[in-house]
């Protein structure tokens, strides 16, 4: 599956409903789930736009966090990151 990964352009730490033209697509990711697209776009080892999985014009990029947006584009449909776990959002309809 294809997720987006679309990170809030001044932070959104508190998880904030914001529109859509505060975020900005950062990524694709070709992974099989949703906790998988999160944890490809984390900083861990090295940067996290050099992954195969990843497509991105970036060279560095923060990691995916509180606030920020996982796109699946099979359904449609947005998931904000949480405290704990994702929320289904409605940002990009």
């Amino acid at each position: 599956m294809k997720f987006d990964i679309y990170h809030a352009i001044k932070g959104n730490f508190f998880a904030d409903k914001l529109p859509a033209e505060s975020y900005k697509k950062v990524a694709s990711v070709n992974v099989s789930s949703l906790e998988d697209a999160y944890a490809k776009s984390q900083n861990i080892e090295s940067t996290w736009t050099e992954h195969p999985d990843v497509i991105t014009n970036l060279t560095e990029c923060r990691s995916t966090s509180v606030g920020d947006i996982i796109y699946n584009t099979e359904e449609s449909q947005g998931y904000m990151v949480m405290n704990i776990g994702f929320e289904k959002v409605d940002v990009f309809k």
